[in-house]
């Protein structure tokens, strides 16, 4: 059976574009922990599923931004915005280049205005009527009316005229955050861009010499096992089949009703259910369960392999935190330094706890890759304040590996000012390993 929050991934793929959704909602209507909920919504978010629009709150939204343009139509501008588009129906699937804020007078604003770029403007009817002139589109902000001359000019001329009750800045912050959020979106790699389609099955009706014939003929040794519909109805393995009898079905000793994943879901999220539940392979299936291919641990660990070379098209906020980092080794530690920037502070001003747990659990996982080649996941973490760091603090961080296994490894961490300095803070952590 697949894990609730995947349950619910599949429930939001159904749900009309621009349709709200919550936490609380969610786990109401599925009942569900609050806690599953917000795990498949973040999940839902990744995979390009749904948007958190500030102000409005998390919407389904349309598509798989990865397979299309970094950039936003006109049409998708108005949605961001939550405006109306008034005119230029034409031109609204255009996509948007540059925009620019023309909080100036005319003559200044004409010398940046170029066509293709979106202007945004509030109730300066002299500049809407010049950036229509001049091949530019129009966004109006404050709900300032828009005089009916200007809207046959952008009839005319097949340019978008879109309206909206924001301000300006918050106009373009939400344009903003919505072109970084394409970016980033594009990066996610899906189980789609690895999974195998050429599989090799099994029917519980088989006998388990039938697996024995696929072993010598594939040299695997984990089969999904479906039905006569093809439906995914279990999974079996060389350890289920062992000692045996081989005229026994495959249906008395597979495991039932195996954890599924779809297309769509994202190679992290499976990294991490192989992790933890231990699982070597899992069937891609369907919306009614039908088998669509597999991925493997080892499909799993080259394509995470492969994409920690690739450059990254958008950086989030803990990209920006790790890259102002210095990392390197030091006899038999790792050494994390930096220093204390605006960005990582709390409400009180000082070094948040959110922040230096991300220092620590990078630092433990560069511990564990250069042992045992594998970055793994945090399984147990137990982390020790002593000391608040302000801004503009430096700080140095070491970790050492104290204890290493098959499965993972216990690295144990300490921050401070400087070398040889008091002790601001500790860690230590078990690093679980995909290849254990």
């Amino acid at each position: 059976m697949a894990p609730k929050y995947l349950e619910l991934i599949r429930y939001i793929e159904t749900l009309d574009e621009g349709e709200k959704i919550s936490v609380r909602r969610l786990a109401r209507e599925k009942g569900v922990s609050q806690g599953t909920a917000y795990r498949a919504i973040k999940e839902a978010e990744d995979q390009g599923l749904v948007s958190t629009i500030e102000r409005v709150g998390t919407v389904r939204v349309h598509g798989d931004p990865r397979t299309g343009s970094q950039e936003l139509s006109f049409k998708e501008v108005a949605r961001i915005v939550e405006g109306e588009l008034l005119a230029g129906e034409e031109g609204s699937s255009e996509n948007l280049k540059k925009f620019l804020i023309a909080a100036m007078e005319l003559p200044a604003a004409a010398s940046y205005i170029e066509a293709g770029n979106l202007v945004i403007v509030g109730n300066r009817h002299d500049i809407q009527e010049y950036a229509l002139n001049h091949g530019a589109p129009v966004l109006v902000t404050g709900g300032f009316g828009v005089k009916r001359e200007i809207l046959d000019l952008a009839e005319k001329n097949g340019l978008p005229v879109i309206s909206t009750s924001y301000d300006t800045f918050s106009t373009a912050a939400l344009i903003n955050r919505a072109l970084f959020e394409r970016r980033v979106q594009k990066r996610i790699l899906l189980v789609e861009d690895i999974m195998v389609t050429d599989v090799f099955s099994l029917t519980p009706d088989s006998a388990i010499a039938d697996w024995y014939v696929l072993l010598r003929n594939t040299h695997h040794t984990r089969f999904p096992v479906l039905s006569k519909s093809g439906r995914v109805v279990g999974v079996v393995t060389g350890k289920d089949v062992a000692e045996e009898p081989e005229k026994r079905s495959i249906a008395r000793v597979m495991t039932p009703d195996p954890i599924t994943v779809s297309p769509k879901t994202s190679v992290a999220t499976v990294s991490h259910i192989m992790v933890w539940r231990g699982i070597e392979l899992l069937p891609v299936v369907g919306d009614k369960q039908q088998l669509l291919g597999i991925v493997t641990r080892q499909d799993v660990m080259q394509a995470l392999h492969q994409l920690e070379k690739q450059p990254h098209m958008g950086e989030g906020i803990e990209d920006n935190i790790l890259r102002s980092m210095s990392i390197y080794q030091q006899d038999n530690r790792f050494i994390l330094s930096g220093r204390v920037t605006g960005y990582m502070l709390n409400r009180l001003g000082v070094l948040s706890t959110g922040i230096l747990n991300l220092l620590f659990a990078n630092l433990a996982a560069e511990v564990m890759q250069s042992a045992n080649k594998e970055r793994g996941e945090l399984e147990n973490f137990n982390f020790y304040s002593l000391k608040p760091l302000p801004l503009g603090s430096n700080f140095y961080m070491e970790g050492e590996l104290m204890e290493v296994g098959r499965h993972g490894g216990l690295v144990e961490m300490k921050a401070f000012n400087q070398p040889g300095e008091e002790l601001v803070a500790k860690a230590t952590a078990w690093v679980k390993v995909l290849g254990g």
